[in-house]
């Protein structure tokens, strides 16, 4: 196994996430009690504040052991992974991906997840992790809920993988390997920016930001100046999905996590996540899961 580590214990660099500029460098002292997801194409809006960051090129030394089992082990830190060359399948409740060279995969802080390897010819990658925060709130700051991966994302993410690498290693100012993290970040927004239908990303986003709250495709119309049929079709048509049922598989994954922490009763569950009740929350749960949310907390815990 491969690894370099890059590591910067509690120091926080405050930077303006366009520009890259820094201008603030200070030790974060307050407990982080609350997340909140912002996506990266919004992260513009917050004071952004990294910390914890470490970069890493790896090839793992499991392939024969039938992957890395970590579903009951929940993530601690943001981070992507990068594939270099092989093949690996995630899996997380909800979703899966096979990953190939060239595909980056979005990771956030408390997803549990499998990882195997396919095939016999073992798998280099990058990984990239990380801790944000809004400098405002102090609150922790996720650009998603749930992983995503985005394919073929081109020879310039492995440039800056690369050169944090390389800056690590050198023993070179810290200040350039975070601003390649930040090139990075701009970079995958960009991608996701060319991934999705722009006329249609913003109500995207809207929803992964809003999924607990009651809202209709009359509000998305608006966000998008586009009529609701357009808006239906362009939605469906980006994400496989209506918005509703966007909104509540969104609902129902946030619930899966929830239940396996077994901090809070499933009325409680179904009252944070805006459902009208226990029933409709249990209904939805179970068409989408098979089991009850009773019997899911049971499963899991």
């Amino acid at each position: 196994m491969n690894d370099f580590f890059f590591f910067l214990h509690k120091t926080i660099i405050t930077v303006d996430f366009w520009s890259g500029r820094c201008y603030n460098l200070f030790i974060w002292e307050k407990g982080v009690e609350y997340m909140k997801t912002v996506a990266i194409s919004d992260v513009y809006q917050t004071e952004l504040v990294l910390t914890e960051i470490s970069v890493i090129t790896q090839t793992p030394a499991w392939t024969s052991l039938g992957g890395l089992d970590t579903s009951h082990a929940p993530r601690k830190l943001n981070g992507f992974l990068l594939i270099q060359n092989g093949t690996c399948h995630y899996k997380w409740l909800g979703g899966e991906a096979e990953l190939h060279a060239n595909d980056l995969i979005y990771l956030p802080s408390g997803v549990r997840r499998h990882v195997s390897i396919i095939g016999d010819g073992g798998c280099t990658y990058y990984r990239v992790s990380f801790r944000t925060f809004d400098a405002v709130d102090g609150e922790e700051l996720l650009f998603s809920e749930h992983p995503f991966v985005l394919k073929e994302v081109g020879q310039r993410f492995f440039e800056l993988c690369e050169k944090m690498v390389t800056t690590t290693l050198s023993g070179k100012n810290n200040l350039k390997t975070l601003s390649c993290l930040y090139e990075l970040l701009s970079a995958v927004e960009q991608k996701i920016e060319k991934s999705y239908d722009r006329r249609v990303l913003s109500a995207i986003n809207y929803v992964e930001q809003h999924y607990n709250e009651n809202f209709d495709v009359e509000l998305l119309s608006d966000i998008c100046f586009m009529s609701q049929p357009h808006l239906f079709r362009l939605f469906k048509k980006e994400t496989g999905k209506t918005p509703i049922e966007y909104k509540i598989d969104l609902r129902i994954e946030r619930a899966k996590s929830l239940l396996t922490d077994g901090e809070c009763r499933i009325g409680e569950v179904a009252a944070m996540l805006g459902f009208e009740s226990i029933y409709y929350f249990s209904r939805a749960f179970r068409k989408r899961t098979n089991m009850s949310p009773s019997e899911y907390q049971k499963k899991n815990r």
